[in-house]
């Protein structure tokens, strides 16, 4: 009830969560230059002099769930999600450096709305700083490394039920559940950072056939910060608690081939991505406390509820995620020394189970349709623009296994995701390459 989150993945292509590549759409397992090193660090050992990008995108989605008896409820957000990198070659070794959000989202749906108890407004994403060494043993062998450095936020606001609250918490059934008066709205905002790493490897040479692969470890955030919360919308109460949980962003293995054909060069890529690593969030709440805006009810009650009230209370929230494959093909076609234009389609299949689906944890089969055109004035310079179409498929909840009353142990302890779900996204990105 506290941790589900809406969090969208800007990496290549790993699940129905995925929106685009790092590096954007000229980013990916097989592509070279400064767009791709993140996305393999491979790309960093093939530079001959220094090589930089810049991507501005732009993530926009859609979404409007029906849960059962309740009405239709729409909400939309826009999530920035920039990359930039650069490398140099220093002798035989080459070393560079990166920024990127490769995962993002945040938006707003009604506080009215049906889907209030798993979100009505919240932000999610990573910001991750990377170091980079590339070194080539021969002309047809690049291998890359990454050291990442990531910066986690966590930001939420839905409501909640005080009678399940406290009936959780006291392991009593004192309360009534689903009464309006005891509704309520809890907010929540977290913060941390956390560690990785990553390999590449590119085998062949440039105008031959070349097979890629590269692998992002796990990295896992320590969030830390504070829940602040109104049990009921009717009584002048508050309750806040200092929170410690960690939020996973899973390890990924991509691979791809690329195939010269003329003027084109047609790759298929597909990977693996351990959503599983984070189908719980566990943490721990302290320094619980209650009061009331009446001085001597609040004294009274800020007594009693004290002395209930655990020091420490640990919790877990169940996202039902599950390992995901994915794959696709792109054609990257040269239409003069200037102009190229790369198109390609990837099945992004869903990753969220229903037992544990709601509207704080969106996830649907896509299938993304990508454009993007680069010009380069000058050979040092391109400049490029591209776009993400994801064909969603709608999303149905009939064996939801949330329940507002259920065992705050089983981390299933909110409303049902029983219901209809539609998700639409669009991504658009404006890139800078430079090569000195």
């Amino acid at each position: 009830m506290l941790t589900s989150f809406l969090l969208f993945s800007a990496t290549a292509g790993a699940t129905g969560m995925s929106l685009g590549p790092v590096g954007g759409a000229f980013g990916g397992v097989t592509r070279s230059g400064a767009v791709a090193f993140t996305s393999n660090p491979a790309a960093v050992a093939e530079i001959e002099k220094i090589d930089a990008a810049m991507d501005l995108g732009l993530l926009m989605w859609a979404m409007t769930t029906q849960l059962d008896g309740e009405a239709m409820s729409s909400g939309s957000g826009v999530m920035p999600m920039p990359y930039m990198a650069a490398a140099i070659p220093v002798g035989p070794i080459k070393v560079g450096a990166a920024f990127q959000v490769p995962y993002g989202g945040g938006g707003v749906m009604p506080k009215a709305g049906g889907q209030r108890f798993h979100l009505i407004e919240g932000e999610a994403y990573l910001m991750e700083g990377s170091a980079l060494v590339g070194f080539s043993p021969s002309s047809a062998i690049h291998l890359g490394a990454s050291l990442r450095f990531g910066s986690a936020k966590l930001k939420r606001s839905q409501a909640m039920d005080m009678g399940a609250m406290v009936n959780g918490m006291f392991d009593t059934t004192l309360l009534p559940i689903g009464d309006p008066a005891l509704e309520g709205i809890q907010e929540m905002d977290l913060s941390g950072s956390g560690v990785g790493y990553g390999f590449g490897v590119r085998l062949g040479h440039d105008e031959d056939v070349q097979f890629s692969a590269s692998y992002r470890s796990q990295l896992t955030a320590q969030l830390n910060g504070a829940m602040n919360a109104t049990p009921s919308n009717d009584m002048r109460m508050s309750m806040s608690a200092d929170i410690a949980t960690e939020m996973v962003f899973p390890q990924s293995i991509d691979l791809g081939v690329e195939v010269p054909v003329g003027k084109a060069k047609i790759a298929v890529d597909g990977g693996w991505i351990g959503w599983a690593s984070a189908s719980a969030m566990e943490g721990t709440m302290s320094d619980l406390k209650m009061s009331m805006d009446d001085e001597l009810l609040g004294n009274l009650t800020g007594e009693m509820i004290g002395e209930m009230m655990p020091s420490e209370l640990d919790f877990v929230s169940q996202m039902g995620y599950e390992n995901a494959f994915y794959g696709g093909v792109s054609v990257d076609y040269a239409f003069s020394d200037k102009l190229s234009a790369l198109h390609g389609v990837w099945y992004l299949p869903q990753a969220a189970a229903d037992s544990s689906f709601n509207a704080g944890v969106m996830d649907v089969t896509r299938t993304n349709l990508r454009t993007a055109w680069m010009y380069r004035p000058a050979e040092w310079f391109g400049v490029g623009l591209s776009g993400d179409f994801y064909i969603s498929q709608d999303r149905e909840v009939t064996n939801s296994q949330l329940q507002i009353d259920a065992d705050p142990a089983t981390g299933l302890n909110q409303a049902s995701g029983n219901g209809k779900y539609r998700l639409t996204n669009t991504r658009f990105g404006l890139t800078l390459a430079f090569n000195g």
